[in-house]
């Protein structure tokens, strides 16, 4: 259940990005902020108060591995990213999960942020 709408997501993924047990629930957004709802252990998703809204500008597809081979989750958000005269677009984002379910943006570190158009 959610307090509020939640808009304009094209993906959901479900993963335990901190390690609890219960799957938490990931959503790639387009024309909203993307967000990750914190799964309870119960069938229910934390609401907004208690959920990340991370800084990720139209996501549309999204895949959790261990791309840094640590051991945790991380989270990759494909994006559109207009080089010339872009608008509030940042491109892909890769963020790194430590396994407790905070994640560390290294998207300029990694390279991973052109994700163009066409």
């Amino acid at each position: 259940y959610f307090s509020e709408q939640v808009d304009a997501s094209f993906t959901a993924t479900f993963a335990d990005l901190d390690e609890d047990g219960a799957p938490d629930l990931l959503l790639a957004a387009d024309y909203g902020r993307s967000r990750i709802f914190r799964g309870l252990g119960d069938g229910r998703f934390g609401d907004f108060a208690t959920s990340s809204v991370l800084s990720i500008d139209l996501g549309m597809g999204s895949v959790v591995d261990d791309f840094d081979a640590d051991g945790h989750l991380d989270w990759f958000v494909t994006a559109v990213h207009f080089p010339v005269g872009g608008g509030n677009d940042k491109g892909n984002r890769l963020m790194l999960g430590d396994g407790t379910g905070r994640l560390v943006d290294v998207t300029s570190t990694s390279g991973a942020g052109d994700g163009g158009w066409g």
